[in-house]
């Protein structure tokens, strides 16, 4: 698979510009030009920021200049340590992934759809010279696979216009259901050498998130190790419905030496065709795993990606129950840093 090259290895600035309350006091200080000269000490290439809408646009959907300020010295700051930027909307209005929050709108109402399109026109304005330092990532996640023609549709609008500022910025698209590796085989051709296809990897489910309390269908009072028997995890499956729901679409019968190498092979098969990539830009073990399964599930997504040539991002620098420089990983941190 054709490389993208700078976009190799990086890591998520989760819980600044998005996940977080957006107030002064903590957009100032979350993270500061000596994290991101941390980052680049690690030997990362970029970073993934991801943002709510609510910075950028106003209730009536404005543009709000002193949000876009965050991303211009987030911009000035990876310049200044040569580490690479996805700016990527996390939040949008009408429409959020999270357990509680419902879609209002987003995929059929075109008012809505506007809105969304007037944040990338601005994005793209201000940072589309810079295609050799800037990603675009038009969504984090789209939930329901019955969303997914009408998620074209708007993916197709949006980069068009967004071409007309950007002409050959690169641009990730998600899928659907959960924004699983395995919908990649279900998205368009856009006909463009620089849109490339985007998934989440919290695989397997149980033990990547095991204890998550933001999930309502996440028991809390269990522990799982990794590596782990496809017989041992489908009898937990078992248990848990609606997580069985999700884990079917990232291939729990391939569990194994080789899961992740088979769980992301047609993806790659299928771009490959197109002439484009796929791009991990979530993956991560919850601070909740033990140290030594933490260590061999990065030691063996890390061979995956070599071996298939996916560049990622991993879920997350700091806070957020997943952050790399967070105590929790202070004595395994360098062993992760070498798999990442």
């Amino acid at each position: 698979m054709k490389p993208w090259n700078g976009f190799r290895k990086g890591i998520n600035l989760g819980g600044w510009l998005s996940q977080s309350s957006l107030k002064k006091e903590h957009l100032d200080t979350f993270i500061t030009k000596e994290d991101i000269k941390q980052i680049a000490e690690w030997g990362l290439d970029h970073v993934r920021l991801p943002i709510d809408y609510t910075l950028l646009q106003d209730e009536k959907g404005a543009a709000v200049e002193t949000g876009f300020e965050y991303i211009d010295r987030c911009m000035q700051w990876c310049d200044e340590y040569n580490v690479n930027l996805i700016i990527e909307i996390h939040k949008i209005y009408g429409y959020y992934f999270l357990d509680g929050e419902t879609d209002e709108g987003f995929f059929h109402n075109e008012k809505v759809i506007m809105r969304f399109i007037n944040v990338w026109i601005s994005i793209a304005k201000r940072y589309g010279s810079r295609p050799d330092r800037v990603c675009f990532e038009l969504l984090n996640a789209v939930m329901e696979a019955t969303d997914q023609d009408s998620w074209m549709n708007i993916s197709r609008s949006a980069i068009s216009i967004i071409r007309v500022f950007a002409p050959t910025t690169k641009i990730l698209v998600c899928g659907s259901s959960h924004s699983s590796v395995n919908a990649i085989t279900t998205l368009s051709d856009f006909h463009d050498p620089n849109v490339g296809f985007s998934f989440h990897c919290y695989e397997p489910l149980l033990f990547c998130q095991q204890q998550a309390y933001w999930r309502n269908d996440m028991p809390q009072d269990e522990k799982m190790s990794f590596p782990v028997s496809r017989e041992e995890y489908y009898e937990r499956l078992e248990k848990y419905p609606s997580i069985r729901f999700t884990a079917k679409n990232t291939c729990p019968d391939l569990l194994g030496p080789d899961y992740f190498k088979n769980l992301f092979q047609r993806a790659v098969n299928y771009v490959e065709k197109l002439n484009t990539i796929i791009y991990c830009v979530e993956y991560g073990v919850i601070d909740r795993a033990d140290n030594a399964s933490t260590i061999q599930w990065f030691k063996q997504i890390h061979e995956a990606f070599e071996f298939h040539g996916i560049g990622r991002a991993l879920w997350t620098y700091k806070e957020l129950d997943y952050g790399l420089k967070d105590q929790r990983f202070e004595g395994i941190r360098e062993m992760i840093l070498q798999y990442l």
